[in-house]
């Protein structure tokens, strides 16, 4: 295959991903995933007066829960129970690495660039939410 045509195919599978069914139903557990994520970070950080931090990582594992059984049950419309196990494996270790990456994020924006750490967060879990999905999409959910 030529190297135009891979850049073509490549595209058409971005394209094809990203106007399917689920990618709109994966916005909306987005959206619900961050008002989630977001009103635990509120409560954690500004009414049990936990470190932004800590309240981070708290808040990104209940979304992860959250997440997981949107993704799997609505917006893919995965019902089965078939390697369920390794689903959730799959779902854990790419949630592992998001929470790396926005606890690292959350950093870096907060106590380096000085940007408030609720919209630090948002801008964090709009990031992440298009890479997960193609994880989602051709990794976790097929």
């Amino acid at each position: 295959m030529s190297p135009d045509k891979d850049n073509k195919n490549i595209k058409q599978i971005i394209y094809d991903t990203y106007k399917s069914r689920s990618f709109v139903k994966s916005i909306f557990v987005g959206f619900v995933s961050l008002i989630n994520q977001i009103f635990f970070l509120y409560l954690f950080t500004d009414l049990l007066y936990l470190n932004y931090l800590t309240s981070s990582v708290l808040a990104f594992v209940i979304t992860v829960f959250v997440n997981f059984n949107l993704q799997k049950y609505w917006s893919f419309g995965d019902k089965g129970e078939y390697e369920i196990g390794k689903k959730m494996a799959k779902f854990g270790l790419l949630s592992v690495s998001n929470l790396f990456l926005n606890s690292l994020l959350m950093y870096i924006f907060v106590d380096i660039f000085n940007v408030w750490y609720l919209m630090s967060q948002f801008l964090i879990t709009a990031t992440l939410f298009l890479f997960n999905f193609f994880i989602y999409k051709y990794y976790i959910f097929i």
